[in-house]
C-alpha cells in the first residue's frame, strides 16, 4: 500500500511540475508602442518599438517633453548588421542632427532566459467580462558573480498565446544609482507595416562616431541575460 501511495504521489509531482509553462521566444518581426520611466533624466517616456529578429535590428522613436526645451523627438536604429559592425545611430527630428556610436552588447533575441524561473500566471484586465482580459506569464532571474554576490535582477511578463512581451524590469545591484527599466508593451502588432522605417536619413550615413548617453537606455538590448551566462540561475 505504501508503495503504491508513494507512486501516486510522484505521478502527481511529475504532472504538475509538467504544467510549468517554460521559457518561450517572442515572434520575429513585430511593431509595439512603449512606456517607461527614466530614472536618470526622471522623465516618463512614450516610444514606438520595431522589433526585426531575422535582420538584427531595432528601431525606436521616442517622444518626450523635456523642461524648457519642449516636445523631444528621437529616431533611435540599433544595428547589428553593419559592414563596419554592430552601430547605434540617434537623429533628432527638432534639428536633424545625427550621431552614431558602436553597440557593445550583442544582439539577444526577445525570450525568457532557458533558466528563468516560472512565477505564476496573471491576467491583465479582468476574466468578469468576455475578452477584457489577457493572461500573461510572469518569470524572473537574478544574475550572479562569480563570488555569489548578486548583480542584476531581472523580470518579464509575456503573453500566454503567443509569446508576446507585455512587460519587463531590470534593476542593476551593482551601480550606486537608480539604476533600473521598467518598461510596458502595448498595441502590439505582428509583421513590420513599413520596412522603409529601416531607411537612415542622409545625416546619419555621414554622422561621425561617438559616444552617445542613450535616451533609451536599455531598450535597444534585452535586459536579461544571455543563455550562454552561466552566472545567471533562477530565484
Amino acid at each position: 500500500m505504501l508503495g503504491v501511495f508513494l507512486s501516486v504521489v510522484c505521478f502527481a509531482s511529475v504532472a504538475v511540475l509538467s504544467q510549468s509553462p517554460r521559457p518561450c521566444v517572442a515572434p520575429q518581426a513585430w511593431e509595439s508602442k512603449i512606456s517607461y520611466w527614466d530614472p536618470v533624466r526622471r522623465i516618463s517616456i512614450q516610444a514606438g518599438y520595431t522589433y526585426d529578429a531575422p535582420r538584427l535590428r531595432r528601431h525606436i522613436t521616442e517622444r518626450t517633453f523635456v523642461p524648457g526645451f519642449g516636445l523631444q523627438v528621437y529616431d533611435l536604429w540599433f544595428l547589428w548588421n553593419e559592414r563596419a559592425g554592430p552601430m547605434m545611430y540617434r537623429f533628432n527630428q527638432n534639428n536633424s542632427a545625427c550621431a552614431r556610436a558602436p553597440i557593445r552588447d550583442p544582439w539577444r533575441p526577445f525570450a525568457v532566459p532557458p533558466n528563468a524561473q516560472y512565477y505564476t500566471t496573471i491576467t491583465m484586465g479582468t476574466q468578469a467580462f468576455e475578452n477584457a482580459g489577457v493572461d500573461v506569464y510572469l518569470f524572473g532571474l537574478t544574475e550572479q558573480g562569480p563570488n555569489g554576490r548578486p548583480l542584476a535582477q531581472w523580470e518579464g511578463q509575456f503573453t500566454v498565446v503567443g509569446c508576446v512581451p507585455f512587460h519587463w524590469f531590470f534593476l542593476n545591484l551593482t551601480s550606486p544609482d537608480q539604476d533600473f527599466m521598467q518598461d510596458t508593451f502595448y498595441d502590439t502588432t505582428l509583421g513590420i507595416a513599413d520596412p522603409g522605417i529601416f531607411n537612415l536619413p542622409a545625416s546619419c550615413t555621414t554622422a561621425r562616431v561617438e559616444e552617445i548617453e542613450e535616451p533609451v537606455r536599455y531598450t535597444h538590448r534585452n535586459s536579461w541575460f544571455a543563455p550562454s551566462q552561466p552566472s545567471s540561475k533562477a530565484v
